[in-house]
């Protein structure tokens, strides 16, 4: 009786073994777009995950933009890369952590240390999916079951971050040369409620044997998104004793419903000659979407990152059409004035595919208006 027993219980210890699945391998890769040293180690890793995904192999990345010097990426959404940083302990940028060991990335996140993770099972699977309803609101449904035929509760924290799959800029935002940025994070979510900054997570309780919890909200995203069908989300499974991440998914991008094509470039005209500091700007802007007209535009540019200048266009631009929305007249200061200009909104909302409304900085060049003596020498 006793060896039946015996033998029962280990067809049932199997079972459960079994039943587990494949760990995702997560990322969570610390970087900055004035980070000199960053820019090597983006580059490296870049290359590992392409040819993961040339193979077919899952993994989720969310990139934190840090602060260092500048990088407007991380001023969009600053407590989530500082507070998952100082989780890690980190002192510098770059910085990864790859199922909760961090380090140095090029030894954090290698091609063995990734097929390590991923050989490595778990009893919980993580799926996320995401329904856009409107440019400005979408459904996200994160399921975490248990594959097992026995209660587990390793897993106590669970993280959900949307992030931008490809964030590109006209030219480098930062000091160190980089422009295009990839799965950067741009907002932290309550599993429960849907509320932002949850930097801290969300509680996940037990789960019974070949059971599920399913966590359901609807957002709306940030203003500051560059193109919304790059948006995804990301979530994450984190025992909080032991720090290690027991499983991770991510949504497919795009379907966002009613997005507009617009373009836009800068027909600005400054002042003849060094000495005339005369500055008109302005933005020409064109609806390329079929169907769908454009009543209101508010554009805005800066002098130097200075307070931002607006100007609102109201009207009705159907496919094809384009307006010039002028500013009024300004001067540059003496020296060099670099000129940012940004498409704030578009019909009240940002629902328009971010890289066709990029404008490139411009940068004029004055003489100092104060006169300075020249010595004489005989």
């Amino acid at each position: 009786m006793k060896k039946i027993l015996l033998s029962i219980a280990s067809i049932l210890a199997f079972g459960a073994i079994s039943a587990q699945v494949a760990k995702t391998p997560l990322i969570e890769h610390f970087t900055s777009a004035s980070c000199p040293p960053c820019v090597a180690q983006n580059v490296a890793m870049k290359a590992i995950l392409d040819n993961m995904d040339a193979n077919n192999l899952d993994y989720v990345k969310v990139a934190h933009q840090g602060n260092y010097s500048f990088d407007p990426m991380e001023n969009n959404f600053p407590t989530g890369s500082s507070v998952r940083f100082q989780h890690y302990s980190g002192t510098g940028v770059p910085h990864s952590a790859l199922n909760g060991t961090s380090g140095y990335p090029s030894t954090i996140v290698t091609a063995s240390t990734m097929a390590a993770v991923a050989a490595q099972t778990t009893p919980y699977q993580v799926a996320v999916t995401q329904n856009w309803i409107s440019a400005t609101s979408v459904d996200v449904t994160v399921v975490v079951s248990n594959t097992t035929p026995a209660a587990v509760s390793t897993a106590n924290k669970i993280f959900i971050s949307m992030v931008e799959e490809t964030v590109s800029f006209p030219s480098a935002p930062g000091s160190n040369g980089e422009s295009v940025f990839h799965w950067v994070l741009r907002e932290m979510y309550d599993a429960t409620s849907g509320a932002g900054n949850a930097t801290a997570g969300s509680a996940l309780g037990t789960i019974a044997a070949n059971s599920n919890q399913t966590f359901t909200f609807n957002v709306t995203p940030p203003s500051y998104i560059a193109d919304l069908n790059q948006v995804s989300f990301a979530a994450y499974i984190q025992s909080a004793t032991s720090n290690d991440m027991e499983q991770a998914g991510k949504s497919i991008r795009g379907g966002v419903p009613g997005l507009l094509d617009l373009a836009t470039a800068t027909s600005s005209t400054v002042g003849a000659g060094y000495c005339n500091y005369s500055f008109d700007p302005v933005i020409s802007f064109t609806n390329n979407s079929p169907g769908i007209p454009v009543t209101n535009v508010i554009v805005e540019y800066d002098i130097n990152g200075g307070t931002p200048v607006q100007e609102t266009y109201n009207g009705n631009l159907t496919q094809g059409q384009s307006t010039a929305i002028a500013f009024p007249n300004t001067n540059l200061a003496p020296g060099s004035s670099t000129i940012n200009y940004n498409v704030v909104s578009v019909n009240g909302a940002n629902a328009y595919s971010g890289g066709s409304v990029a404008m490139a900085p411009e940068t004029f060049s004055k003489i100092n208006a104060t006169t300075s003596t020249t010595p004489i020498i005989e």
